[in-house]
C-alpha cells in the first residue's frame, strides 16, 4: 500500500494519495479491491450507476488521478467505508481540487469569441452571419458526434467500470462453480461482459474480430498473477470447447444481461439488443 516516493508526480494528485493511503492504513483494509467491496456494500439503493471499482482507489492511492471535487459520489462512498475522524476527512477533502476547464475547450470557446468579433458589421450582414454561424457549428457537430458513433470501438475497457480479483478473473469461479443471479447483481455492465467472455478466454479462444479488440487486450493485459507471471490466458487457434457448467454459466448471465440490464456490452461502449 505503499505509495512510490521517486520521481515528481505529473498529475499533482500526490499529496491526496498519501493522505489516502495513510486512512486505509489506519482503517485497518488491507488492500484496494478490500476497500471497493466494503464501499458498494454500503452503496444506498438509490444509487444504482455508483461503482467503485479497485483500480479507481489504486490510481487515487498512486497519484495518478483524484476526485474532481469533494461531492464526488464514489469518493463520499468510499469515505463512508473508511470512517475517518472528522479531522482526517477535512485534511484530504482540502487536497482535492475543483477542476478546471480543459486547454481544448478554453481554445474553442475563444475561437467562438473571435468568430463573432469578426462577423461585427452593418446591420443587413448580421442574418448572414448567422447563418453562416449555423452552418460552422452544425459542421462541427456532425464530425465530433460522427467520431464517437456506434462504428466507433474501444480498444480498452474503463479501468474505472471493471473490477478484478488478484487472478485476473471477474468470477474466478465460474469454471468450477455455478453462477446465480446474486452473483450478478453487483456487477457493472463490463464486467458482465467480461466475466461471460472470460469462460470462453479459460480455453484461449482468441478474439479476432474488430467488434471484440478490447477483450483481446483485456486479456492479453489482465490475465496474469503471482503464480502465473506469463498470464493463464493461452490464446489457441480454431473454437474451443466448454463443458456442461461453463456452458450453463455463460447461459445465466447473457440471459441476466438481457433480461435485467436490457442488453449485452460491446467494445464499442454501449448495450447491444439482445433480440
Amino acid at each position: 500500500m505503499k505509495v512510490s516516493s521517486s520521481g515528481k508526480d505529473k498529475s499533482g494528485h500526490a499529496a491526496f494519495g498519501r493522505c489516502l493511503s495513510e486512512l486505509i492504513r489506519d482503517a485497518g483494509i488491507s488492500s484496494d479491491e478490500q476497500l471497493a467491496r466494503k464501499a458498494m456494500q454500503l452503496k444506498d439503493k438509490d444509487q444504482p450507476q455508483i461503482n467503485i471499482q479497485r483500480r479507481t482507489i489504486s490510481n487515487w492511492r498512486n497519484g495518478k488521478s483524484a476526485p474532481r471535487t469533494k461531492q464526488d459520489p464514489k469518493f463520499q462512498l468510499m469515505l463512508r467505508a473508511l470512517n475517518p475522524s472528522i479531522e482526517k476527512r477535512q485534511e484530504i477533502e482540502a487536497l482535492i481540487g475543483t477542476g478546471k476547464a480543459s486547454p481544448e475547450k478554453t481554445s474553442r470557446s475563444a475561437n467562438l469569441e473571435n468568430l463573432f468579433k469578426s462577423l461585427r458589421g452593418p446591420r443587413w450582414m448580421h442574418f448572414g452571419a448567422v447563418l453562416a454561424l449555423m452552418l460552422i457549428v452544425a459542421v462541427i457537430g456532425s464530425l465530433t458526434f460522427g467520431s464517437i458513433g456506434k462504428g466507433a470501438y474501444l480498444e480498452t475497457i474503463p479501468e474505472d467500470q471493471l473490477r478484478l480479483s488478484q487472478d485476473g478473473f471477474v468470477l474466478p469461479f465460474s469454471s468450477v462453480h455455478a453462477v446465480d443471479e446474486q452473483n450478478l447483481k453487483a456487477l457493472t455492465s463490463w464486467e458482465l461482459y467480461v466475466a461471460r467472455n472470460e469462460i470462453y478466454a479459460r480455453k484461449g479462444r482468441p478474439f479476432v474480430k474488430q467488434a471484440s479488440v478490447c477483450l483481446q487486450h483485456h486479456f492479453d493485459r489482465w490475465a496474469k498473477n503471482n503464480s502465473s507471471p506469463n498470464g493463464w490466458y493461452v490464446k489457441q487457434s480454431g473454437g474451443v470447447a466448454l463443458n456442461d457448467l461453463e456452458i450453463r454459466n455463460a447461459e445465466t448471465i447473457q440471459r441476466y444481461e438481457c433480461a435485467v440490464r436490457g442488453g449485452r456490452m460491446n467494445c464499442s461502449g454501449s448495450l447491444q439488443d439482445c433480440q
